[in-house]
């Protein structure tokens, strides 16, 4: 007995499969009836593509920063004990290794050149003005001592990779200098690194780090394709 198409030789209700048919694979990228479909050009939704950070690049930013707080903290507590050599030799260390593993070798010696050009001025005004007494180092009480030079240094070496994120965002950088430096600074003269600090020592170090910091950082960035 052969049955309609459509009808189930069960129960024969319409519409139901018949057994040992092959079914029909339903397309489910089509709405069914009555569903109103989704145009996603219309209500402005758009595939969003999310992208990570590589390890290598992370991992370049981690030794950036750690290196910079190791360097400040032999510096500052080195000064205060008496050991001024302390910060300068962890400054060479730290220079070592970001030299070494870095692929533009040359960008990193001009950044710290620069830092270091900063830092001797701002550091010598600040002393022959008699705003602040730093703890005895070489190379006399006229020039800003070499152990406060390696403090600049080491930020300038930061800054490439630990601040790339500043880059074009000028405004950004100088904010958080003039307002990051004076802290940093409080923080060392009161682990003994220094004395007498009064506001004008802070406004000019604030000052000096708004227009130091963008200008490492925008350096470090325009340096990035030499070799």
């Amino acid at each position: 007995m052969r049955t309609r198409p459509g009808r189930s030789r069960r129960d024969g209700v319409p519409g139901a499969p018949v057994r040992g048919a092959r079914q029909q694979p339903r397309d489910r990228g089509l709405p069914g009836p009555g569903v109103r479909p989704l145009r996603l050009r219309r209500h402005g939704i758009r595939r969003v593509t999310v992208s990570f950070p590589s390890w290598c690049r992370i991992a370049t930013l981690v030794r950036s920063v750690v290196g910079f707080k190791a360097v400040w903290l032999c510096t500052v507590l080195g000064a205060a004990a008496g050991d001024v050599w302390l910060g300068p030799l962890a400054l060479l260390a730290f220079a070592g290794v970001q030299t070494f593993l870095s692929e533009n070798r040359r960008r990193g010696l001009l950044v710290l050149a620069s830092g270091l050009a900063m830092g001797l001025v701002m550091e010598t005004v600040v002393v022959r003005a008699e705003w602040v007494s730093y703890a005895p180092g070489w190379p006399d009480s006229v020039l800003a001592p070499a152990w406060i030079l390696a403090l600049w240094g080491a930020f300038s070496l930061m800054s490439i990779d630990g601040l790339a994120w500043l880059r074009g965002r000028r405004m950004l950088a100088a904010v958080l200098g003039a307002t990051g430096a004076p802290f940093a600074y409080f923080s060392g003269i009161a682990l003994g690194a220094g004395s007498e600090a009064g506001v004008a020592f802070y406004l000019t170090v604030g000052l000096f780090y708004a227009a130091a910091t963008p200008l490492l950082v925008e350096l470090g960035g325009a340096l990035e394709g030499g070799g």
